[in-house]
């Protein structure tokens, strides 16, 4: 607004502020996940990746904190950067791949799992016991509250992680929807 009463500025001037003003809303933007199927392994567990560039941030699923996760938004290496959280094979560090991030979400998923939520689970699915979800691997998400059903190798090592969501259901006979 104040831009348009300078009557002083020069056209040049106008557009290094129409630039600046255009830089700062592309930094609030967020991420299209439509735009990269790499990216799934973030979004699809409920991360919110805002970003300009090649890099993206959303809030750390492992220590809470606000914007600190960093994303590469090509190559999908990430790292916090107030809990330092990560794991690649037997090699401690800060970070990882997309893959890397997929099995720490179903760690610490997994931990934070209460017994209550697995009862619950067990009497909505009419299991015989939790200790059948438990051996399957059945967490919680730390980040969507959904349940989380992984994959293993045949080695034993987490592939892919699955979530189980309800999906209303219509009556094709009276057109409501339950669940």
């Amino acid at each position: 607004m104040s831009i348009l009463r300078e009557r002083t500025l020069t056209v040049k001037e106008l557009e290094r502020k129409l630039a600046l003003i255009n830089t700062t809303r592309d930094i609030l933007m967020p991420v299209d996940d439509d735009m990269a199927e790499h990216l799934r392994p973030f979004t699809f567990h409920g991360l919110v990746l805002a970003g300009r560039g090649k890099d993206g941030t959303t809030d750390c699923p492992f220590c809470g904190r606000d914007g600190k996760l960093g994303v590469n938004l090509e190559t999908t290496q990430w790292r916090c950067y107030a809990c330092n959280v990560g794991r690649e094979g037997s090699k401690e560090f800060a970070g990882g791949n997309a893959l890397t991030f997929v099995r720490l979400l179903w760690e610490y998923s997994l931990a934070a799992t209460s017994a209550e939520s697995y009862e619950q689970l067990r009497s909505d699915r009419g299991l015989a016991s939790v200790k059948t979800l438990k051996a399957w691997g059945i967490a919680r998400s730390i980040t969507t509250g959904e349940w989380l059903v992984p994959q293993f190798t045949i080695d034993g090592r987490l592939h892919q992680l699955c979530r189980r969501v309800r999906i209303a259901r219509v009556n094709r006979t009276s057109g409501s929807s339950f669940t």
